[in-house]
């Protein structure tokens, strides 16, 4: 028994590889960022821990580095973690045989990599060592992306100033990397963004930053319900 459990939950870390090298490198800029952006390593870790949520740490890091308010950095990170009730409620098929607290703690775990993986493995549902794929699966991406923030955060201090600034061109790339699959489906989501982001500049003109971008993200949303509308 004991065995077969081990082999499911080598298996889900297994295919859980891609996903941890894409990590490293996202999770160690998103530390030395967090660090330089005036937040303590401990703090950045802890951020990866609790929220992990790599759209919306980095986010958040930006925000605060402009000055931004903390409501306003809840809010802006609430808009943008919004996908994943949509991820949840999609895996909860999948999550329905579980114990409750392997669904509690699994779905804590859930980002855009584990979904695309866990959804598309063609693995029984209903076998009872199912959950402990998952496990292998999400606590390899989890632990990859606390270690790599944590080293970032560490190693902060010893990277050249000119090769940490150029570290904050992972927070386009983390964005446009969510961005462009979805373009690619519908060109309308192109459309979106750009407008999100004339909004964004507008409004940065006359109030902070921060609100500029929450009610940027609230506008360009509102937009999308409606474009993206099923046509009866």
């Amino acid at each position: 028994m004991f065995q077969l459990k081990r082999t499911c939950f080598l298996r889900g870390s297994r295919l859980a590889i891609p996903i941890m090298i894409g990590y490293l490198p996202l999770g160690l800029s998103f530390g030395v960022l967090a660090v330089q952006a005036g937040v303590s390593w401990i703090d950045a870790t802890l951020m990866s821990i609790f929220i992990y949520a790599g759209a919306g740490q980095f986010m958040a890091i930006n925000m605060y580095a402009l000055g931004a308010a903390a409501m306003e950095i809840v809010i802006a990170c609430f808009i943008i973690n919004l996908r994943y009730f949509v991820l949840g409620f999609t895996l909860g098929d999948k999550f329905r045989n579980l114990k409750k607290t392997w669904r509690y703690w699994l779905s804590l775990q859930v980002t855009d990599e584990t979904f695309a993986v866990a959804a598309l493995e063609p693995i029984n549902e209903s076998d009872p060592h199912y959950q402990y794929f998952l496990g292998g699966l999400f606590m390899a991406s989890w632990g990859t992306w606390i270690f790599s923030s944590m080293l970032g955060g560490l190693l902060s201090n010893f990277i050249p100033a000119g090769l940490g600034n150029s570290m904050s061109i992972a927070l386009y790339a983390m964005f446009i990397s969510l961005l462009v699959p979805a373009v690619r489906e519908n060109i309308k989501a192109g459309y979106i963004a750009v407008l999100g982001a004339l909004i964004s500049t507008l409004l940065s003109r006359v109030m902070s930053t921060g609100w500029s971008i929450v009610i940027a993200t609230l506008a360009a949303s509102l937009t999308g319900i409606y474009f993206f509308k099923e046509v009866e």
